[in-house]
């Protein structure tokens, strides 16, 4: 039972690679989503004039405040998704060799 391995070439995976890559799945999640987490906020806050469609919400605020104002705040939601997840993909990676039949 040790280390995941990568499934082409038989080598164990470096767990470097695991934190990697789930920093950067993370990040990338965050920065796609935001948008919508922005809306929803917004909605919940203001009730946004009666929209409640976040697509419609989106647009309105790209278009009133400019593209940039669908992003305040996602700094803090990148830096945070990336050390949860690179940890979440880390452990998951550990977790599952510890659980591989080495026979298959």
């Amino acid at each position: 039972m040790g280390p995941a391995t990568d499934a082409e070439n038989g080598k164990a995976s470096s767990p470097l690679v695991a934190l990697l890559a789930g920093g950067v799945a993370g990040g990338v999640e965050a920065a796609c989503t935001y948008p919508f987490e922005f809306a929803k906020t917004r909605v919940q806050l203001y009730g946004h004039e009666g929209v409640r469609n976040p697509f419609a919400v989106v647009a309105r605020v790209a278009r009133q405040e400019g593209l940039g104002a669908l992003y305040k705040g996602c700094s803090t939601m990148i830096f945070g998704s990336i050390g949860k997840d690179a940890v979440r993909f880390l452990m998951f990676d550990r977790i599952r060799a510890l659980f591989e039949d080495p026979s298959s």
